[in-house]
Parts: C-alpha cells; sequence; structure tokens
C-alpha cells in the first residue's frame, strides 16, 4: 500500500500497533502453554512405560509438541515483523513534519 497523506500514515501506524500488540499477546499466551503441553505429552509416554528421561526425550520430538512449538516461533515471527513495520511507519511519519 503506498501512502503519501500524513493521516492515512497516522491511521496506518495504529492499526499496525494494535495488530502487533495482539500478535504479542498470543505469542506470549502460547509460550506459556508449551510447558503444560510438553508436561502432558511426556506424562503419556511415562504411563506408556517409558523411563522419566526417555520420556521427556520422546515429548520433545513428538509431533504435536513440535506443531506447538512451531506455531509459536511462527506467531512470535510475524509479532516482531509487525513491530518492525509499525516503527518503519513511524519513522516514515517523522519525515512528514
Amino acid at each position: 500500500m503506498h501512502i503519501t497523506q500524513p493521516e492515512q500514515l497516522r491511521s496506518r501506524i495504529i492499526e499496525q500497533g494494535r495488530f502487533a500488540v495482539e500478535l504479542r499477546q498470543v505469542n506470549s499466551r502460547l509460550r506459556s502453554l508449551l510447558p503444560q503441553h510438553l508436561h502432558r505429552i511426556r506424562d503419556g509416554y511415562r504411563q506408556s512405560g517409558l523411563s522419566p528421561a526417555h520420556a521427556l526425550r520422546a515429548a520433545l520430538t513428538d509431533a504435536d509438541y513440535l506443531e506447538h512449538l512451531n506455531e509459536a516461533i511462527d506467531i512470535g515471527a510475524k509479532a516482531h515483523a509487525a513491530r518492525l513495520q509499525q516503527e518503519l511507519s513511524t519513522m516514515l511519519h517523522a519525515t512528514f513534519k
């Protein structure tokens, strides 16, 4: 999107800021849930008879855990990119003054 008016750019900065905050909140929640997912999966392996060390290793390579981990990484990267876009737009807005 090509923005030429300072008012349009200001609206875009506010929109990008909200989006960045939302993504950071989702990322924070996903990261806080990762240990719970790991413990749940590890406990499942423990119930199947694996030793604690083997159960942990199995849980860390479990497809379900890796899916949650990849989701958290993806959202984190999107949150970072959204924040960078907001900062770039803010710097551009400063050139209009």
